[in-house]
């Protein structure tokens, strides 16, 4: 580690870079900091600036990275099968009910047109649903409507 001090210009006498004025004449100093001294200053700012660019580019890219892969990971387990299947299925089946549900509301409080459309759809959730029974049995009540709405049932 090096000391740095600095001649006094007035008397000559050695003082310390830190002091104000000279220690022997009391006349003010005016520091001058060497052109090497200054150069490594800049260096060394110049890279504690870089350090933290770099500090926060990796946060960045941290943050990046991870949004991807939650996206990827996500897209993948929705769209690969994992979660599809169950989930998929469970709204078809959900949405064949309430199509039923409606059918009975329309026969209950519409016209023989509006319970014939009505089963129409309870039969199409059913066959999205891939529920071959209730699929039949809403078939039955969906030509059952048709003649009773005057329409052919086929």
């Amino acid at each position: 580690m090096s000391v740095e001090y600095e001649i006094c210009p007035s008397c000559g006498q050695s003082n310390w870079t830190t002091d104000v004025a000279c220690s022997g004449c009391g006349q003010p100093l005016q520091h001058q900091v060497s052109p090497l001294l200054q150069s490594r200053a800049k260096a060394k700012k110049r890279k504690a600036q870089a350090a933290r660019h770099l500090e926060k580019a990796k946060y960045q890219l941290t943050g990046y990275l991870s949004a991807f892969v939650v996206a990827v990971v996500s897209s993948i387990w929705i769209f690969g099968g994992h979660a599809s299947g169950p989930i998929l299925q469970k709204a078809y089946d959900e949405t064949a009910v309430d199509f039923a549900q409606r059918y009975e509301i329309a026969k209950r409080n519409g016209s023989a047109i509006d319970a014939y459309v009505a089963a129409q759809l309870a039969v199409a959730g059913y066959l999205q649903a891939k529920d071959e029974k209730n699929y039949r049995k809403w078939k039955q009540i969906e030509r059952a409507e048709a003649i009773r709405a005057g329409m052919s049932p086929d």
